[in-house]
């Protein structure tokens, strides 16, 4: 089976949010284990300023206690405003690139470090601060 090298990014509490650079199997099973999950999806989203493929829990939403988001999507402000969050991701994810041919590639040490430059703090409407990684589309 092909190995595929990921960052897998992983919420520890409302401050810590580790990333890591390993390597696990290209399969599906592999994908369930190391997310704990039971349906995968991939989306594309960009990490300071480079764009990952982001293997992710499909179904985190719909758990009845979600946690907190691993990533946000922030929407542009006016000056003077809130900025709007438009997008969170939840639970672990698995980050990669791809091909352009649908076969995921390899992440490397120097994308390990892009996304940790995504690391931010965020607040919720009823003033409880957490930290988490900022990504856009």
């Amino acid at each position: 089976m092909k190995q595929l090298d990921v960052v897998k990014i992983k919420r520890v509490d409302n401050e810590i949010i580790t990333c890591e650079l390993m390597t696990i199997e290209d399969k599906l099973d592999d994908f369930y284990k190391h997310i704990g999950c039971r349906c995968i999806d991939i989306v594309e989203r960009r990490f300071g300023g480079r764009l990952f493929d982001v293997v992710c829990d499909d179904e985190a939403l719909l758990s009845s206690e979600p946690g907190l988001p691993t990533s946000l999507w922030f929407g542009r402000k006016e000056k003077g405003e809130r900025e709007e969050v438009l997008e969170g991701l939840f639970g672990t994810l698995l980050l990669c690139h791809n091909d352009g041919n649908g076969n995921l590639t390899n992440a490397t040490p120097d994308d390990l470090l892009k996304i940790q430059q995504a690391y931010m703090e965020a607040g919720t409407t009823d003033g409880t601060t957490f930290y988490c990684l900022k990504h856009d589309l």
